[in-house]
Parts: C-alpha cells; sequence; structure tokens
C-alpha cells in the first residue's frame, strides 16, 4: 500500500485491486487504485469535470459473483494522467469492509 498523505491531501492508503471495478453513466471502468475514500482510474469519462458530482457503483467480484453498490463521490482531478473521485463511504463500516475484501480477494 502506498500512503495518501502526500502533496495531492489524500488522507488514507490507495492499493491496487483487480477484484474492484466502477460503473459509471453504463460503462465499466477499470481501478487504478483504491482507499477508503477515494478512488483513481487511469482513463474515465472525458466529459467529467473536477467539482462535479457523480453517482456510480463499484462492481465488486468475488469468485466470479458479482456485486454492485451504490455510492456518490466528487471529481478531484480528471486529467490525461487520469480521474481521480473522492467518494463517500457506501457502508458505514466501509473502512473494515474494503479492507477486508483487499487483504482476501485483491
Amino acid at each position: 500500500m502506498e500512503s495518501e498523505t502526500d502533496a495531492d491531501g489524500r488522507q488514507h492508503d490507495r492499493q491496487r485491486t483487480f477484484t474492484i471495478g466502477v460503473l459509471i453513466d453504463g460503462e465499466d471502468f477499470e481501478l487504478d487504485d483504491i482507499s477508503i475514500s477515494g478512488f483513481r482510474l487511469t482513463q474515465g469519462p472525458k466529459w467529467m469535470a473536477e467539482g462535479q458530482g457523480i453517482s456510480f457503483y463499484f462492481v465488486v467480484d468475488v469468485d466470479g459473483d458479482h456485486s454492485y453498490i451504490a455510492a456518490n463521490g466528487t471529481v478531484v482531478r480528471n486529467k490525461n494522467s487520469g480521474l481521480a473521485v473522492k467518494y463517500d463511504p457506501p457502508h458505514p463500516k466501509w473502512d473494515k469492509i474494503l479492507p477486508a475484501h483487499l487483504a482476501r480477494h485483491g
């Protein structure tokens, strides 16, 4: 994991995942990394603007079964280097659920 206390003002550790993606506007995107409060995509929808609120789904794959978790967030960056979103936890215990999932499933 990489610490999120850098110049971008991140507050939580980020981790690469191959079992969680996002569904935005009906299109699936693979995450570059995720933390309990944000995620980054190499490439996201170009029409999204910094400061824009978005609704999306986390697509969680556990042994081939997909679960969709609704969430809301704000675009903090959309540049050639990728799309970054700060999001509200979709569950009160998200700070425990996400790290446990990543530890077990990556």
